[in-house]
């Protein structure tokens, strides 16, 4: 029978979190220390960029790069109150557009990554073999707490598979009458299930892999979340620069580095998933599919961030911005331009990103 030890391991697990965070030996205090503020679920993703990045930028080679990994809302808070952070790294978009708005950081974060949910259990448990074992008696399931990004996205699973009829009407209120734990930060909710204190926890698959690394025998097993119970837009992570930090320059190198190919296949070497260009949804995505100049339309899709440009685009390949009167990261409203009749092309852009031809959508302007 497992043990109900949840304070003493929580305050353990939190304990190594901040002790394994970039602490160096005494002779590095006298190095410029470059202070990362990361979601938790990047403890190991990020460490292990900073040899390859010293690589490719030199300058920063005597840097010391300490990591602060907690949830995001205790790590926007400590910015908020002045903690000494140059970068921050955030497992949700709000919270970049937060501290944005609040003025903390130098400006709009980018996104660098995203991730998936999934349900860990101990290798050696057989309790919870698949998702619908989650709801029977006497089960034990640890879950991130509603203010964090990890239980966030654990109640829209949830509330998603729910929906779906796939599991029956009351398949989230089961589940959640056999939660025991609600934790401060994924890490928790992982060291809960790999120290076999329960029989499952709600983590990203990124945690999954981090928690079998370099282990021989596996200590977690993954029981797969399908991505149509996922939510819209999945676990999406931005990266921006804190407005008081003393290394801007590196700052900026550090997300350089973050989006580009290395950086990319370092995240996905654990468990991550690269940024994707914005999606419209096929066939319903601009609603109405046609109108005359000045006329308002709707595009729905995915992954629009919270802002960005719209353009209608000719057989010719002339693009028009359009004007947009809203913007949601899974649907824009739009005036159509002033454009002759015609069929055009309606694309989005955010982020740098622009949605790929096979994912735009179609608009025809009448006269």
């Amino acid at each position: 029978m497992k043990r109900r030890s949840w304070v003493l391991l929580v305050v353990a697990a939190a304990t190594m979190l901040v002790a394994g965070a970039g602490a160096g030996p005494a002779s590095a205090a006298s190095r410029p220390t470059f202070n990362v503020f990361a979601a938790a679920s990047l403890y190991k993703a990020f460490p292990a960029m900073v040899p390859a990045f010293k690589a490719k930028y030199p300058q920063y080679r005597n840097y010391r790069v300490q990591f602060n990994f907690l949830g995001t809302d205790t790590l926007v808070a400590q910015i908020e109150l002045g903690a000494p952070a140059d970068l921050f790294a955030g497992a949700s978009i709000k919270y970049g557009t937060q501290l944005n708005k609040d003025g903390f950081l130098t400006g709009l974060p980018r996104l660098f990554c995203q991730n998936t949910l999934c349900v860990i259990r101990p290798a050696g448990d057989t309790n919870v073999l698949t998702l619908n074992d989650l709801t029977k008696s006497g089960v034990m399931i640890a879950i991130g707490n509603a203010s964090v990004p990890i239980g966030t996205y654990t109640q829209t699973v949830l509330t998603n598979m729910t929906n779906s009829g796939d599991f029956g009407a009351s398949y989230s209120n089961n589940v959640m009458a056999n939660v025991v734990a609600t934790v401060a930060n994924v890490n928790m909710v992982t060291a809960l299930v790999k120290l076999d204190q329960v029989d499952a926890g709600f983590v990203y698959v990124s945690d999954c892999k981090a928690a079998n690394w370099g282990l021989r025998t596996k200590a977690v097993t993954a029981i797969t979340i399908s991505g149509k119970y996922q939510s819209n837009p999945w676990p999406t992570y931005p990266i921006g620069v804190v407005k008081t930090s003393k290394h801007i320059a590196m700052a900026k190198a550090f997300i350089h580095f973050a989006m580009s190919a290395k950086g990319q296949s370092i995240l996905k070497a654990y468990g991550f998933r690269a940024m994707p260009y914005p999606v419209i949804t096929q066939t319903t995505g601009v609603s109405p599919t046609s109108g005359t100049a000045g006329s308002s339309v709707t595009i729905t899709g995915s992954n629009f961030y919270t802002t960005g440009t719209v353009k209608f685009v000719d057989a010719g390949g002339a693009a028009t911005a359009a004007t947009t009167t809203a913007w949601g990261q899974t649907s824009i409203t739009a005036t159509v331009p002033a454009l002759a009749p015609g069929t055009y092309t309606v694309t989005v852009t955010a982020d740098g990103r622009t949605s790929p031809p096979n994912r735009s959508g179609q608009f025809t302007v009448t006269p």
